[in-house]
């Protein structure tokens, strides 16, 4: 199953239905979902060729540095290829890289690697296909598998593309991930055949991001495995996005494909939303040329590829943004759109599709601010008063608009402090739940309050967006900082988020903050942590564990440790001893209880944890009585 979601959180899926319906291109592996979502943020490429030409044809760095559009037609099918091998590592036989950067304040969502050569079966590079080495940076390879292959042995209707190939894909969220998005990316044996014409070898990382900084769109990446030749068209319906009903609607389209040949004219990539089909246009691209071997972004050659070719020979990998101010090619409220692939003289291999299109959500945003009633800084006892301001800066109107805040378990609520500051609903709200806009529950320890017009005691209220979220609502409530030393010794910071939820009124889908403020932080990234506490606690002393002693035999051990209720305790001793209480005790004790006794203290719903505390018990033995010893 290719389709997978970004986020837990995501109410609503967004289907996007693709299909594809030409009479004439032939599907060796049916496009699909590989990863979609509705986010702020989009989607990056990086990539380079496993192959180019022999460096013993006198012409290969002439073909290597043509700049697009120039160039001579089928360079890749009329020369000799052979491997590229840039890391100087004797391990490797194939070696090229690329460098992601993705803008400020960008998380991945996700990361897909993808790499192709032609092989012969029953070889080999055909044995190994499926396996390559990847590294960021200076570090070493790592080798991975490859989640899925396609395998294409032939392509029947066409006896040119007779020759064999393969298509693998690797999931690599999590190495472009702990990359923080901006490192080189070195992909090495990927295994091909060489030494003879009509080849290519090529990989792609796809990476979708999100960035609170960039418009809602909607990312999706599809692949498959096409084979378009000859007047035959690959059509690509997408559906399941709203774009804006007014202002400006932009959007990104990507693709990856195989053996577009430099001048040989015909193929076409285009893009059908507001009317006919339309040229998706790119400096270095003919628009009856698209395919021409080329790798681009934006209008330009991606600038960290190494080596870096200006004619990749056979391999075309893009995104483009086509200028869409007349809403040309989109317009407001679209929900469908269809890509297509052409040609009429040269033969292409789409492997990847990428679109990225603005969408209508509301963007909601939760801030906390806190006031020390007592006067900075913080103590255990100080009532602190909470103020959550609640805002919608989206392109849609959020209905159902709730808030909550789940306390921090250094913090105790003070009962019936509810207060809505603003809007149709100021004054005072009880704790209790189904009588007024807002409860506090004791179990979970969420403050809970239902914001904006038409809120009640069961349904939130209509919050209407704007660029700078007017339609705002703040709330405030109090609590107290406990007098716990044994939370305030691991942790005695007061980490402050909310969350606030809605549904899109028009696109009707599910939407929250994931405890995202209107707040920046030094970075100028909007923060989900906002003024931090540090509650200062000058009467707590070091943690420690001890006993009752001296000891013999026959004696009752009693342990001591600090008391919390929001701490779990693990014991264990000699003997076999062991005990979840926070002051065990070992009755009728006997030498072999002596040793050293371990006690792991855990903050529940923290991740603060303490080191392993330790007491050793030393036991007597019970003296030896005789009638020899009683007489004087």
């Amino acid at each position: 199953m290719k389709q997978m979601l970004s986020s837990k959180k995501l109410f609503s899926c967004i289907f996007v239905f693709f299909c594809l319906f030409s009479f004439h291109s032939q599907v060796v592996s049916p496009f699909d979902i590989r990863f979609q979502t509705n986010q702020k943020g989009g989607i990056q490429m990086i990539s380079n060729v496993a192959l180019t030409c022999n460096a013993s044809n006198g012409n290969c760095a002439v073909f290597q540095n043509q700049f697009p559009p120039n160039g001579n037609h089928n360079q890749d099918g009329g020369i000799v290829m052979d491997y590229v091998d840039v890391d100087t590592d004797g391990s490797t036989f194939m070696s090229s890289s690329d460098s992601l950067a993705l803008p400020t304040c960008s998380e991945v969502s996700f990361a897909g690697l993808y790499w192709s050569a032609r092989v012969q079966p029953n070889t080999a590079e055909y044995v190994n296909r499926k396996q390559v080495k990847i590294k960021l940076g200076n570090f070493f390879y790592q080798s991975i598998t490859a989640d899925e292959t396609i395998d294409v042995l032939d392509i029947p209707s066409n006896p040119f593309f007779g020759m064999p190939g393969y298509y693998c894909y690797k999931n690599i969220t999590q190495i472009v991930q702990a990359s923080g998005g901006n490192a080189r990316f070195t992909v090495a044996n990927i295994s091909s055949e060489t030494g003879d014409e009509n080849l290519f070898g090529a990989w792609t990382i796809v990476v979708v991001y999100s960035n609170q900084l960039e418009s809602m769109r909607n990312l999706t990446v599809f692949d498959g495995m096409g084979y378009v030749s000859g007047q035959n068209n690959l059509d690509i319906p997408i559906s399941g996005f709203l774009t804006p009903t007014v202002g400006p609607v932009s959007f990104e389209l990507g693709v990856v494909a195989y053996e577009g040949d430099r001048s040989i004219q015909g193929d076409r990539f285009q893009f059908q939303g507001s009317g006919g089909f339309l040229d998706v246009p790119d400096p270095l691209r003919n628009p009856s040329d698209f395919f021409n071997s080329t790798i681009t972004s934006n209008g330009a050659l991606t600038p960290f590829r190494n080596p870096n070719y200006n004619n990749m020979l056979g391999f075309d990998n893009g995104i483009f943004i086509p200028d869409n101010s007349a809403f040309t090619y989109i317009g407001n409220a679209a929900t469908n759109a269809t890509i297509r692939v052409a040609t009429s003289q040269d033969a292409i291999l789409p492997r990847i599709i990428t679109s990225a299109i603005d969408i209508y959500e509301p963007d909601l945003r939760a801030t906390v601010f806190i006031d020390d009633l007592n006067g900075a800084p913080a103590e255990p006892g100080d009532v602190l008063e909470y103020t959550v301001t609640g805002k919608n800066i989206g392109s849609d109107v959020s209905l159902d608009t709730y808030m909550e805040t789940t306390l921090n378990i250094r913090t105790e609520y003070i009962p019936n402090s509810i207060e809505y500051l603003n809007g149709g609903f100021i004054g005072a709200k009880t704790d209790a739940s189904g009588d007024d806009q807002a409860e506090y529950d004791a179990t979970s320890r969420i403050v809970r309050t239902r914001i904006n017009t038409g809120a009640d005691n069961n349904n939130g209220g209509t919050m209407n967006n704007s660029a700078t979220g007017a339609d705002s609502t703040s709330v405030k409530f109090r609590v107290q900082v406990v007098d716990d030393c044994i939370i305030l010794d691991c942790d005695s910071t007061l980490e402050n988020e909310a969350y606030i939820y809605g549904n899109g009124q028009i696109s009707g889908n599910s939407f929250d903050n994931n405890g995202v403020s209107a707040s920046y932080d030094a970075n100028g990234c909007p923060s989900a942590t906002t003024n931090l506490v540090t509650v200062f606690s000058p009467n707590c002393d070091e943690i420690e564990i001890s006993h009752n002693e001296p000891l013999c035999e026959g004696d009752t051990i009693t342990f001591i440790a600090p008391v919390s209720n929001f701490v779990t305790y693990d014991w264990q001793g000699p003997n076999g001893f062991s005990s979840s209480e926070a002051n065990p005790i070992i009755p009728d004790i006997t030498v072999d209880d002596s040793g050293v006794y371990s006690l792991l203290i855990t903050l529940i719903d923290s991740t603060c944890a303490y080191d392993i505390l330790y007491d050793t018990v030393s036991i007597a033995e019970a003296p030896s009585l005789t009638l020899d010893s009683l007489v004087d």
